[in-house]
């Protein structure tokens, strides 16, 4: 056979393999439509959402793989994702988030996937942070009067992070005291949480939160001995 009648079979060949890559390339591409809901029904514009590959970047909110905010109709589409790849979603807009009380995952099928949300008010989200933001109590409530917390406990520190984990340092100048140092856990509702010290939960603190912003915190703090007090929390760094 000569070289010019190879040459229909090899162009032939040649586009049946590269309409084989095209439609390989087709089917492994997958989409995303993500929808943000409020509570009351409406549909969340500008809404930030970030998608991670792991359940640790998720919770330290590193290495995300696609970011973007929805549109004006409450709704975002990612493109060029991996089927079969489990994805983390975090979205939040202000101090509502996702992730309070939602499954926060989706595994992506090859083709168009969606997924839709409910953006609840989350005040954890103020609280917590990878960034290393920590806080202090700076003010007791007296006689509805805010004074300054100039006690020997005023410069204990507390960090919480997204994962629902927590560290306390207890700087204590109390005289006979000594620093102590605790890794525990912070849960509850959106408007109330509880932090252990031990994991048999014998000893901590308990919270009801008032208000929150990415500045301060207010919470009614009942220590296990019963007494209970309202503090104002500002940040000590972060």
């Amino acid at each position: 056979m000569t070289l010019q009648a190879i040459k229909p079979f090899v162009f032939l060949y040649l586009m049946a393999s590269l309409t084989a890559c095209n439609e390989g390339e087709l089917m492994s591409a997958a989409e995303l439509i993500i929808t943000v809901e409020d509570a009351q029904g409406n549909k969340v514009t500008t809404a930030e959402v970030y998608l991670y590959e792991s359940l640790t970047a998720f919770q330290n909110e590193t290495s995300s793989v696609t970011a973007g905010l929805t549109n004006t109709a409450g709704y975002l589409q990612l493109k060029n994702l991996s089927p079969g790849q489990i994805y983390y979603l975090d979205i939040q807009k202000g101090s509502a988030t996702n992730w309070i009380h939602q499954t926060t995952s989706v595994v992506i099928q090859e083709g168009l996937n969606e997924f839709s949300t409910i953006l609840t008010e989350n005040w954890y989200s103020n609280l917590s942070s990878v960034g290393g933001k920590v806080w202090s109590p700076k003010f007791i409530l007296q006689n509805e009067q805010w004074v300054q917390y100039d006690d020997c406990f005023n410069d204990d520190q507390y960090q919480f992070y997204k994962n629902f984990d927590m560290d306390f340092r207890n700087n204590t100048k109390c005289v006979g005291s000594t620093e102590d140092f605790f890794t525990g856990q912070w849960f509850g509702s959106a408007t109330q949480l509880s932090i252990y010290s031990d994991a048999a939960e014998s000893a901590g603190l308990s919270f009801k939160l008032l208000e929150s912003s990415p500045d301060h915190f207010v919470g009614e703090l009942r220590a296990t001995s019963g007494q209970l007090i309202t503090v104002y929390f500002g940040k000590t760094n972060g």
